[in-house]
């Protein structure tokens, strides 16, 4: 760690994915793994995961991103005031501005009017 940043949190041999599905229990046991080193840089505030490896993350069919198939997932949406699945975004007030970041991109979602959203890249 260099002095500008704070070590927040660390772990090893972590599950590179919470949600893919496995056939097989031995499978989900032996599922790629990775580290984990969350840092405040303490200058700009951002916190970020260092030891973050994007050549252990590998999306196919068995990757699961639909938390809406949750109960209590769709429960934590409801009290969050619809956030999920695109409900926040008409909520927001016009010209709002959001900077959407991963690891592949980054986005700025500008909403124009009530329902249409307007979506510029901004780096790569």
């Amino acid at each position: 760690m260099s002095a500008e940043t704070k070590l927040l949190y660390q772990a090893s041999e972590f599950p590179v994915f919470q949600n893919r599905m496995y056939d097989t229990k031995s499978e989900a046991q032996s599922c790629p793994r990775g580290q984990i080193t969350i840092v405040e840089n303490l200058t700009t505030g951002l916190v970020s995961n260092v030891s973050f490896d994007p050549d252990l993350l590998v999306y196919d069919a068995a990757y699961q991103n639909e938390q809406a198939n949750s109960a209590p997932f769709r429960t934590h949406l409801d009290w969050v005031a619809g956030a999920g699945a695109g409900k926040l975004l008409p909520t927001l007030p016009k010209d709002t501005r959001i900077l959407v970041m991963n690891p592949n991109n980054t986005k700025e979602i500008k909403a124009m009017s009530d329902n249409v959203f307007t979506y510029v890249e901004v780096g790569a």
